[in-house]
């Protein structure tokens, strides 16, 4: 709820409850003073006692926690592996400005992600504990229709994102600025001794980019067989 009290706004949002896609905006574009309290009507009673600068705006609000518990289980297809490294794409900053409008909160982000294989499931195959690894943006698909047959599993209309999405026992994804990851085998990849796993992180974008490209020699190919058959 808005509250108005001094010549000043106040965004006032109980506990439990995250900001909407506005209140968002404004707090993360630097608009405001933010703060995270466990109280925050408490916080608004004492704050509209003292004199602040009738201009400025002040967004008071708690975040839910989020407990390692609310993390999804490492399945029989999975990879669950120690978090080391995790870099920063503007991407991570659309996200948390809901700037794309998908956008659910609580969030934590991060997609390039680099780290150490604590645990696999019963089917796992290419990875064992202690393995080095790293994840992009996806972490699961549904695998079975026509994108993923022919590996566009990022067009997969059950595409699972490393964050901000509903993994398979639909609990929520949380990303890589965190201290453990689980993903689906497909989306890991190994990443080669000699290479330093901190500047492996970012490279973790060229993993999607494996992707996009894939996407456009296939439909080059295509256009060009297209092109044949009507010359023939």
């Amino acid at each position: 709820r808005v509250v108005e009290a001094h010549g000043i706004l106040f965004v006032m949002i109980r506990s439990g409850e995250v900001p909407d896609a506005d209140s968002y905006n404004i707090l993360m574009n630097g608009y405001c003073l933010a703060e995270r309290v466990d109280d925050p009507l408490k916080l608004f009673d004492s704050m509209v006692s003292k004199r602040i600068k009738e201009q400025e705006i002040t967004l008071v609000f708690s975040l839910p926690s989020t407990s390692p518990k609310e993390r999804q289980n490492t399945g029989e297809d999975d990879v669950a592996f120690k978090v080391l490294f995790c870099g920063i794409c503007h991407s991570d900053l659309h996200s948390i400005k809901n700037e794309w409008g998908m956008s659910w909160y609580p969030m934590l982000l991060g997609h390039e992600i680099v780290g150490i294989v604590m645990e696999v499931g019963n089917k796992v195959t290419k990875f064992k504990v202690g393995d080095k690894v790293g994840v992009g943006c996806l972490v699961g698909a549904c695998h079975s229709c026509d994108n993923c047959n022919k590996s566009l599993e990022n067009y997969c209309p059950k595409m699972i994102f490393t964050y901000g999405g509903l993994y398979y026992d639909e609990t929520m994804t949380y990303g890589g600025y965190s201290d453990s990851m689980v993903a689906n085998e497909h989306y890991v990849v190994r990443i080669p001794d000699n290479l330093p796993l901190d500047a492996s992180a970012p490279l973790l974008k060229g993993f999607v980019m494996h992707q996009t490209l894939t996407c456009l020699i296939y439909f080059t190919y295509s256009n060009h067989l297209r092109n044949k058959v009507r010359e023939i």
